[in-house]
C-alpha cells in the first residue's frame, strides 16, 4: 500500500507495449511489479501498439497479455480510419470479460475528432450491444477541442460512461467546467504536468465523486500520479472516493449491467 495514502488502488488509464519515449517498464510482468510495490489491486490498461501502430496486432497482444490476470483488465482500442475493423474488435474482445471497456483517441495519432461521424458509429455499436463498458476517451492538450467534443458526445450517448482521459490536461482549467456539464462524465486525473491545483479544481467543480485515479503507465510513473494525490488538499475521504471507491462503484455497475 502506497501507506502515506492508507487506501488500496485502482488505476483506470494506464498502458502497455512499446511508446515513442525513453520509457520503459512496458509489459504486464513490470506493471504488475510496480503495483506490487505501490499497493495497486487493479489496473486497467490499453495498447500503445494498437493506438500509434496496428490497432488489430496491438488488441490481440493486450488480450494475450491480460489473460488469465485478475489485477489487470483492458480498453479495446477502436480506429474510426477503420470502423468496420473497429466494429469487429470490439466484437471480438468485449465479450471476453477481461475487457471492461474501449479506449477512443483523436488528434495527432487519429486525425479525427471524438465526435466525427466515424466515432458515433463506433458508439453507436457500443451504446446498443455492450451499454456496460466504460469509455475512456483521450482529453489532452494535442487536440485542443476534444473535451467540448467530448461533452457533445457524452450528451449524445447518455447511457454511456465516459471517463476523460487527462481532463483536458495542461487546458484543464478550460476543460473541467465544460465536462462538468454532462452527468455521464468521470474526470481521470493523470497529466504530464504538475497536477495538484488540477486535482483541487477536478474536485471542486466535478464533485469528488465525478473523480478517478489514472497514472498513464509507463509514460507518467504511478508513483508520482499518487504523490500529486498525496499533496492535493482534499479531504481523506475525497482521497479516498479518488483511488478507490469511485472506481469500483463504476467497476461494479459495469459488471452488474453486463449481466443483465
Amino acid at each position: 500500500m502506497f501507506a502515506d495514502l492508507g487506501t488500496p488502488i485502482i488505476d483506470l488509464h494506464a498502458h502497455l507495449h512499446p511508446f515513442p519515449l525513453p520509457v520503459e517498464r512496458t509489459t504486464c510482468d513490470d506493471l504488475l511489479r510496480v503495483m506490487d510495490r505501490l499497493g495497486i489491486e487493479l489496473t486497467a490498461i490499453s495498447s500503445t501498439e494498437a493506438i500509434l501502430c496496428d490497432m488489430a496486432s496491438g488488441n490481440a497482444a493486450l488480450s494475450a497479455d491480460i489473460k488469465g490476470q485478475d489485477r489487470v483488465r483492458g480498453y479495446a482500442f477502436a480506429n474510426p480510419n477503420h470502423v468496420d475493423r473497429s466494429l469487429e474488435q470490439l466484437r471480438r474482445y468485449l465479450d471476453d470479460e477481461s475487457f471492461i471497456g474501449v479506449k477512443l483517441y483523436s488528434g495527432a495519432y487519429i486525425g479525427k475528432p471524438l465526435d466525427c461521424p466515424e466515432h458515433v458509429e463506433i458508439l453507436e455499436l457500443v451504446a446498443r450491444e455492450y451499454p456496460w463498458a466504460l469509455v475512456l476517451f483521450h482529453c489532452g492538450e494535442n487536440d485542443p477541442a476534444n473535451f467540448a467534443g467530448l461533452r457533445r458526445i457524452a450528451e449524445r450517448f447518455p447511457d454511456l460512461v465516459f471517463l476523460a482521459g487527462h481532463m483536458g490536461s495542461k487546458l484543464w482549467a478550460q476543460a473541467l467546467p465544460i465536462l462538468s456539464e454532462q452527468p455521464n462524465i468521470i474526470a481521470e486525473i493523470c497529466a504530464p504536468v504538475p497536477a495538484r491545483p488540477r486535482i483541487e479544481d477536478a474536485v471542486r467543480i466535478m464533485g469528488p465523486q465525478r473523480v478517478v485515479f489514472g497514472s498513464d503507465f509507463p509514460i507518467i510513473s504511478q508513483a508520482y500520479m499518487l504523490g500529486c494525490i498525496k499533496d492535493a488538499e482534499v479531504t481523506p475521504e475525497d482521497k479516498r472516493l479518488i483511488l478507490l471507491d469511485n472506481a469500483r462503484r463504476l467497476l461494479e455497475a459495469a459488471a452488474g449491467r453486463r449481466c443483465r
